[in-house]
C-alpha cells in the first residue's frame, strides 16, 4: 500500500534513514550524491548544491532543460529513422538498425549524465 503523505517523512533530509546496500548497484564510477550512503559524506555532498534543488533555480532551469531533452529525443528520433532504413552507426557509436528496430547502447549516456552529479 502507498500514501503520498508519506514521501515527506521517508524522504526528507534528516529524517534517520540509511540508504540500504540496495544504493551499491548505482554506483559506476565513484559514489555519487544520490548513491552514497554514508550519513556524514552525503551530508557533505548534498549542502554543495543544495541551493539548485531551491523552486526559483529549478522554475529558472525549467526552459533549458526541455530544450535540452527535446535535442535528446530529436536525436532518437533521427537515429530511429535511420535503423528503420536498415543503417547502423560506425563501429563504436552504440547503435544499429536491425528488424525495423533501433538498437541503442544507452549506458554510455546514462553514465555521462550520473556522473554529472559526482562531488568530491
Amino acid at each position: 500500500m502507498s500514501d503520498p503523505d508519506a514521501l515527506q517523512t521517508i524522504y526528507a533530509h534528516g529524517n534517520g534513514a540509511l540508504k540500504s546496500e540496495f544504493y551499491d548497484a548505482f554506483v559506476s564510477i565513484e559514489r555519487g550524491l544520490f548513491n552514497t550512503r554514508d550519513r556524514n559524506e552525503h551530508s557533505r555532498k548534498r549542502k554543495i548544491v543544495s541551493h539548485i534543488f531551491s523552486q526559483k533555480s529549478v522554475l529558472e532551469f525549467e526552459p533549458h532543460i526541455r530544450l535540452y531533452v527535446q535535442q535528446f529525443l530529436n536525436q532518437w528520433d533521427r537515429l530511429f529513422d535511420l535503423a528503420v532504413k536498415g543503417q547502423s552507426g560506425e563501429e563504436g557509436e552504440g547503435w544499429q538498425g536491425c528488424g525495423g528496430k533501433l538498437w541503442l547502447d544507452v549506458l554510455p549516456c546514462a553514465s555521462l549524465i550520473s556522473s554529472s552529479f559526482y562531488y568530491r
